[in-house]
């Protein structure tokens, strides 16, 4: 579903500002913390379907999920279906360094209590409207992807999931099928998140790069098979060499990034 003209352009803002406070970020201090920064802006705005502002689930009740990956050290962490927090990418990151890198439900809302998270209601006037409305809201995803000036790759995704869906469905966010990071690419993921489970679509084309495969090849190889099987999805992805690439089967993918020194936007 393709928005309107006045709401790209705000969409459009909102993305160069997440890219520009991001990139300042991965000249100072890395990737990992560069895509991170990103995310949680777009978790602040309650323009898009994560953090503050997410989709309610079919009991009223938002449940959000995220992850971040450290291609460099290939070390995932993740929160699925947490509730009652601001910025679970953030929570995500805190869990980075712990054993146990992945929690769910209650235990990762107490995880992040313990850490220092304060409560909060991500639930909005509008997501409140549209479930009342039975609306339609296209599957919603925030992500961002990075490379730093030593070649280190890093990748978060954060979503509020799908509008009316069943209560407890976990997101492919907090999973590596959305959100995957090598030494040789990083991968997030947006659209149906049970399509993108079914494929492991960033997992996939992080692989073929393994195997020699430049990341535009793969992004394409991968694909090709995606729309053949009719997945509602989409992807953007970078390479140790800063090399961007991103695909859909989605009407629209809104996406914003920089490569030696240029802006690149798609819609």
């Amino acid at each position: 579903m393709h928005a309107s003209p006045d709401r790209q352009q705000i969409i459009r803002r909102r993305l160069q500002e997440a890219l520009g406070k991001g990139f300042a970020h991965l000249m100072k201090r890395g990737a990992l913390e560069a895509v991170i920064v990103a995310v949680r802006l777009l978790e602040d705005d309650p323009l898009f379907n994560a953090g503050t502002g997410s989709s309610l689930q079919e009991d009223a009740k938002v449940r959000m999920s995220a992850s971040v990956m450290d291609g460099s050290t290939r070390r995932f962490a993740g929160v699925i279906n947490i509730e009652r927090v601001r910025n679970p990418v953030l929570v995500a990151r805190a869990l980075l360094k712990k054993e146990d890198r992945i929690l769910a439900g209650i235990h990762a809302e107490r995880f992040a209590r313990r850490t220092g998270f304060k409560p909060w209601n991500p639930v909005t006037e509008e997501r409140l409207r549209m479930l009342r409305e039975k609306l339609r809201q296209p599957h919603g995803t925030v992500g961002a992807v990075a490379v730093d000036r030593r070649g280190r790759l890093a990748a978060a995704t954060s979503t509020g999931g799908k509008m009316a869906s069943s209560a407890g469905r976990v997101s492919d966010s907090a999973l590596p099928a959305g959100n995957y990071a090598t030494e040789l690419a990083a991968i997030s993921c947006t659209g149906l998140g049970e399509d993108i489970v079914d494929e492991a679509v960033a997992v996939r084309i992080a692989q073929k790069t393994a195997d020699r495969t430049a990341l535009s090849k793969a992004f394409a190889a991968v694909f090709k098979e995606l729309m053949e099987r009719k997945r509602k999805l989409g992807a953007i992805g970078v390479d140790r060499l800063g090399r961007l690439a991103w695909s859909s089967t989605l009407p629209c993918l809104y996406a914003a990034g920089r490569s030696s020194g240029r802006l690149i936007e798609t819609f």
